[in-house]
């Protein structure tokens, strides 16, 4: 590889994972995996591990590490019968979890999403908008240097103090109020960092059914080559990378090229998919192959717990995709000044790339190459036809805007 090319060099929050996770150079990143594997030339991760054997076909009911955690989190308090949210009284304080998940997608519209649920006045609002309380490892990983061994500790009472907020707000009506947790990584991500050979592809669908097997989900999609092409110019311009269709092109053919090599030296799409040889830092087609995280969801939970968006539905009709959701989650029926509010929101599309790329690269426009996108949609088709079969809607095939 040329020396010139750049590198992103992913710190990992907990030296625990170091004993587990070796740390190879870009020249031999795979080898410990195979030498059919192509590696990424730019972008990625130099933390590699073992993946002689392929294990990311296994559920994670069948892993020791994941069902300990499991069982400590079903150890949860009872939760109130006369509220509608997941709640528990404890040391004289209300507690709560989410009644509700924003899965994703990043760069879908979640936060469009997001702020028509603010309007309506029964969803008591977060801190934050997205906690990403599965996926960050601080405190949430044990590591013994003594056997080598690592424990997840997951803990429901530092969960629920991220709705710590909330929680007054439904206190104050507890037959209506709610919450939810609008991470967007929830919808695809690993629990806490963790390689998919330790934890399995499922492992945050099986946690959190464990203790809310009733929640609901929220669902939003978007064509996967323009939520690609959205999320490259979005963390390009947050971290002042130097961005262009000719690089936006070179990754894709690049990753395409590294994906086919890992599937075809006998790995599965899962392992190629989560694979930490073919990350980018700002460059994911792993969140835009939605069938695989989505079908991981589904494995937990029934069809009718999932209400399903595209980002059109939304470019469309804000008004009617909020109406969706409020009824989806039991919401009172909103009267003319909320529906006032989601009107006026409709007249207000602010394209904040724009005005961030006027702040770092004034001659650069968030385009790519028409070439490189018919690329991306031959590479997705098939994916988005596993997809449009899983939920039985053939608006996942994106047909109409290829």
């Amino acid at each position: 590889m040329a020396a010139s090319l750049r590198k992103i060099i992913v710190i990992l929050s907990t030296a625990s994972l170091l004993a587990i996770i070796g740390i190879l150079s870009q020249q031999n990143s795979l080898s410990r995996t195979s030498d059919a594997v192509a590696t990424l030339p730019r972008h990625h991760s130099i933390y590699s591990f073992n993946t002689m054997s392929d294990l990311s076909n296994r559920d994670a009911q069948s892993i020791p590490l994941v069902q300990k955690a499991v069982k400590e989190l079903k150890s949860h308090p009872s939760f109130l019968e006369s509220f509608k949210n997941p709640c528990w009284f404890g040391a004289g304080n209300l507690s709560c979890l989410p009644y509700f998940y924003l899965l994703g997608y990043p760069k879908c519209g979640t936060t469009k999403l997001y702020n028509l649920l603010k309007i309506h006045p029964h969803y008591a609002s977060s801190k934050i908008k997205e906690p990403n309380y599965w996926r960050k490892q601080r405190n949430y990983i044990s590591y013994s240097n003594i056997t080598g061994t690592v424990e997840l500790k997951p803990s429901i009472s530092k969960y629920a103090k991220v709705f710590k907020t909330a929680s007054s707000l439904i206190y104050s009506s507890p037959g209506q109020m709610i919450t939810g947790d609008c991470s967007a990584s929830t919808a695809w991500d690993l629990p806490f960092g963790l390689p998919i050979e330790m934890v399995g592809y499922d492992a945050i669908p099986y946690m959190i059914h464990s203790i809310l097997p009733n929640a609901k989900f929220i669902v939003i999609m978007r064509n996967p080559s323009d939520r690609l092409r959205s999320e490259y110019y979005y963390f390009g311009i947050k971290y002042k990378y130097t961005l262009s269709a000719d690089d936006f092109h070179e990754l894709t053919i690049a990753f395409i090229n590294a994906y086919k090599s890992c599937t075809s030296a006998g790995f599965s799409e899962l392992h190629c998919i989560y694979s930490r040889q073919l990350k980018y830092a700002h460059f994911r087609p792993l969140v835009s192959m939605y069938y695989y995280s989505l079908a991981r969801w589904f494995k937990y939970f029934k069809r009718e717990q999932f209400l399903l968006l595209t980002t059109d539905e939304l470019a469309e009709d804000e008004l009617t995709v909020a109406l969706q959701m409020y009824q989806f989650l039991g919401l009172a029926k909103p009267n003319a000044h909320i529906l006032n509010l989601v009107q006026k929101r409709e007249g207000r599309q602010v394209n904040s790339i724009k005005k961030r790329m006027s702040k770092y690269h004034t001659s650069l426009a968030p385009t790519v190459h028409n070439k490189t996108i018919k690329i991306l949609n031959q590479f997705f088709e098939p994916f988005n036809a596993k997809l449009a079969s899983l939920v039985g809607d053939n608006k996942f095939l994106w047909k109409a805007s290829y």
